[in-house]
């Protein structure tokens, strides 16, 4: 006798799509244009970088003005801050240095679009 559990599972396993081979699409993009989209992205990360940078500094000030008037739970809050921030600080290098590793004439073609 089969089991009931077992065939519904094999009717879902049915409705499941196949999962398509996408690895032989060309995007048809010049090398030139990759490069554009790479230096794009940097300049986006590195945007970011400087924007939370800005915040931290602005975040760290509050944990030592709340630390100093005793204020441990809002301290506490801004502390929270401090360490998301300077983990999105990293995951922008991150991104900057890989995006470097890949494409080494990004950073240039970053600044010539920024001039």
């Amino acid at each position: 006798m089969p089991d009931p559990e077992i065939e519904k599972l094999e009717k879902l396993v049915e409705t499941v799509p196949e999962v398509e081979d996408l690895s032989d699409v060309d995007l048809g993009l010049p090398d030139e244009a990759v490069l554009v989209v790479a230096a794009r992205e940097r300049l986006s990360m590195a945007q970011s970088y400087q924007i939370l940078s800005v915040r931290l500094a602005a975040v760290s000030a509050s944990v030592r003005a709340n630390e100093s008037v005793g204020n441990k739970d809002a301290a506490k809050n801004f502390q929270a801050q401090e360490a998301t921030l300077e983990r999105d600080m990293k995951h922008c290098l991150r991104g900057i240095k890989t995006i470097d590793r890949m494409y080494p004439a990004a950073k240039a073609r970053m600044q010539a679009l920024t001039a």
